[in-house]
């Protein structure tokens, strides 16, 4: 399935361009080679949205204006910016990510020896 851009309406009636932040730059890009970060059939994007069915996601925009989708399934073959921007930005929409930043957390405290920030260790 191709990038939806960004002018598709969201399901919250809205149109026109998702919200970009600094933190975008950060995300893995549509296409990339470390996670499946294709969309799903018959499911209309909504950025920062957590989905159980058809599988286990969140989506996010990526810097080129791209909608993408983090698997759950996926979280443990991100890299580590990649995860801690998104739960960055999915911490400022906690309507629609709905605890799924606590499953990102939960890999970022396993893996916590790659974040090389001294003050979490």
């Amino acid at each position: 399935m191709p990038p939806v851009g960004p002018s598709r309406p969201s399901s919250s009636g809205r149109t026109g361009a998702p919200r970009q932040s600094k933190n975008t730059k950060f995300m893995l890009p549509y296409g990339t080679r470390y996670i499946n970060n294709d969309l799903p059939l018959d499911v209309e994007p909504v950025q920062y949205m957590f989905i159980r069915e058809p599988k286990h996601v969140i989506f996010f925009l990526e810097s080129q204006n791209h909608m993408c989708f983090q698997r759950t399934d996926d979280l443990s073959s991100a890299p580590i910016k990649h995860l801690f921007h998104l739960c960055i930005e999915g911490l400022n929409h906690f309507e629609l990510e709905r605890g799924y930043c606590v499953l990102i957390s939960m890999e970022l405290s396993r893996r916590l020896d790659e974040l090389e920030i001294d003050e979490f260790r």
